[in-house]
């Protein structure tokens, strides 16, 4: 019985510590819609908090403006054709009650909407 509390007490540890909070800062960013146009390249100091106060929430910190996130459901891992390793995960934001998809790249961050249009954030 005390393996079973141990093994239990070590699993929840390893899933507390893999939701710290950690932050990457952006510097460019890029709108893609949904007809495949794109805009220009805009210079845009952004900071971004993943599970921000070691909650599930991303917030985005913009020059005027804050955006907060929640995420939803499993965050997933993958890699491009290219072989760019990407976390996936879906996210809520109340204010809006918008739900968009995050790709976080080790360069980039994707919003990626409904519609199929996204923003795309670079360091």
């Amino acid at each position: 019985m005390k393996k079973i509390i141990i093994l239990v007490i070590m699993l929840f540890c390893n899933f507390v510590n893999a939701q710290e909070e950690f932050t990457e800062a952006y510097s460019s960013y890029i709108v893609k819609n949904q007809d495949e146009s794109q805009s220009e390249w805009v210079d845009l100091d952004i900071v971004v908090s993943f599970h921000n106060e070691n909650t599930q929430n991303v917030v985005m910190f913009f020059p005027t403006k804050t955006l907060t996130f929640r995420i939803v459901g499993e965050v997933t891992t993958g890699e491009t054709e290219s072989k760019e390793f990407y976390q996936l995960f879906y996210c809520f934001e109340p204010t809006t009650e918008s739900k968009v998809l995050m790709q976080l790249f080790a360069e980039a961050l994707r919003l990626i909407f409904t519609d199929g249009s996204y923003y795309e954030y670079h360091k």
